[in-house]
């Protein structure tokens, strides 16, 4: 399983969880052939194109990894920017 390392929490499991450099929403990626299994209520499935137009997925994406502590920080906030 993959670490982040993160400023707040340190390195921890990196659960498929990413924000949009565009708005800064937070969502849960899924591998593709699996189904969604939110981490936490109130987890939203990665879309391919964000709610603010900006494309997630593909090498130009704007998708970057989110420690998953951090994550469910953000979600139990609304899913607002990061910070």
């Amino acid at each position: 399983m993959k670490k982040l390392k993160c400023a707040t929490h340190g390195s921890s499991p990196w659960l498929f969880t990413i924000f949009c450099i565009g708005c800064g929403r937070v969502y849960q990626a899924v591998l593709e052939g699996t189904d969604f299994d939110p981490i936490v209520d109130g987890a939203v499935r990665a879309p391919e194109i964000c709610a603010c137009g900006s494309k997630l997925t593909g090498r130009e994406g704007s998708a970057r990894a989110i420690c998953t502590s951090c994550f469910k920080d953000r979600v139990a906030a609304g899913s607002g920017p990061v910070a």
